[in-house]
């Protein structure tokens, strides 16, 4: 009898070690239970083995543990509905994070630039919104970035171009604003960049060239963008993609010169090949005017009429909302 119960507990202690894990630490099980809060696990397409007792995160859907720690995350596509929690920066070891194809809401917390370990972070197909945070650029291992096909705004962060290992870069169709920062030109590995369908714009050769990896940069930058001009509050630039002086088009860029924002002088103006737009701004010279369909400034629409108070200096007459 006792040899069968010494043989039945080594049986039994075989067959747990082949079916449990090694309890990751608790800050992490508490990030991932926070997670599936807030984003209504209850609800998603698959929640197999979530919420299960300690020592059983590494086996719950989509979840892979290396060294007894969180490594990778993989809920893509699984109807996760809700907010990114800030708990996420206590995932420190993650290596890979694929959120994408969801209805996630809210902003990227700034708590992702804990996870310094990322080499892929995917985000794309959601309703993300706010600004993409400063501290992304913390994520010195990162090989991927995919967040297109969001709502986010506001400017392109200058910390982008501390991703050294960055190759990937995709964050078309969103709501994106001002001047590309030059800081991308220290993107040595980047093979891939897709800003297209934003409201982006740059006069710096290097960068166009860059942007230029994709194909269709070029031919969105007019009607895919749906941005004629945009308003760069940061820099208190004003970008035209194209204006039309007679049978001429150019892209000119003009400054803010007072507090009032409504004095502008030129800074930049460079002659284009062709018409970009198909309804571009228009100067009329006889009246000295300028007139402006489509300007984003604070991620809404306006049309502007300027006037030329002389030497290129222009101010603000008027502007009425468009959709």
């Amino acid at each position: 009898m006792k040899k069968i119960i010494q043989y039945f507990t080594f049986t039994v202690l075989i067959f747990s070690m082949h079916n449990s894990y090694s309890a990751i630490p608790i800050d992490e099980r508490s990030a991932l239970i926070n997670f599936y809060n807030s984003t209504n696990g209850k609800y998603w397409k698959d929640n197999s083995g979530w919420l299960d007792s300690i020592g059983t995160e590494c086996g719950w859907v989509g979840i892979e543990c290396k060294n007894d720690h969180i490594s990778r995350i993989d809920l893509h596509n699984n109807q996760l509905n809700g907010t990114i929690p800030n708990t996420i920066g206590q995932l420190s070891n993650i290596e890979y994070l694929d959120l994408s194809q969801n209805q996630l809401t809210g902003a990227i917390p700034d708590t992702v630039g804990n996870l310094t370990n990322l080499t892929t972070l995917s985000l794309y197909i959601n309703q993300l919104s706010g600004k993409i945070p400063e501290s992304i650029g913390k994520l010195n291992n990162l090989n991927i970035l995919g967040l297109f096909s969001n709502q986010l705004s506001g400017d392109l962060p200058a910390s982008l171009g501390n991703l050294s290992n960055l190759s990937w870069l995709y964050i078309s169709y969103n709501q994106l604003t001002g001047i590309v920062p030059s800081e991308l030109l220290n993107l040595k590995k980047l093979n891939a960049v897709l800003l297209r369908n934003n409201c982006l714009t740059s006069d710096n050769s290097k960068i166009v060239e860059l942007l230029n990896i994709d194909e269709q940069w070029q031919t969105t930058q007019g009607q895919g963008n749906n941005c004629s001009a945009v308003y760069d509050e940061k820099n208190q630039t004003l970008a035209i993609q194209d204006v039309a002086v007679g049978n001429q088009h150019y892209q000119v860029i003009l400054k803010s010169s007072n507090q009032n924002f409504n004095i502008f002088t030129l800074t930049s103006i460079k002659e284009l090949v062709t018409q970009q737009y198909s309804q571009p701004s228009q100067y009329d010279q006889v009246n000295a005017s300028l007139y402006i369909p489509r300007v984003q400034y604070s991620n809404r629409y306006y049309a502007a009429l300027f006037s030329n108070l002389g030497n290129f200096v222009l101010r603000l007459e008027q502007t009425i909302p468009v959709p």
